[in-house]
């Protein structure tokens, strides 16, 4: 039996709104949310003067779709789907 592979498609970033229960993403963009893996914690540019630190999940929506958020200061974003 072969292994379902899932690909995250990035799409263009757009800011989303996010409420959160016990420090997880509980609602996304008005949609309840399954299950949430994460936050994996992103730090780029630590090497100049852009430096910047953002913590994404991945969160499985009640509707079925997969797709991958992120918190960058106080502000949330989508920033793709799985398929």
């Amino acid at each position: 039996m072969e292994a379902l592979r899932l690909q995250l498609r990035l799409g263009a970033v757009r800011e989303i709104e996010v409420f959160v229960r016990h420090g997880e993403p509980a609602i996304v963009a008005g949609r309840r949310v399954r299950e949430a893996r994460g936050p994996w914690r992103i730090e780029e540019g630590w090497f100049s003067d852009t430096n910047v630190t953002r913590d994404e999940y991945d969160v499985l929506l009640e509707d079925g779709k997969l797709v991958r958020i992120y918190r960058q200061g106080k502000r949330w974003y989508i920033r793709g789907a799985y398929d």
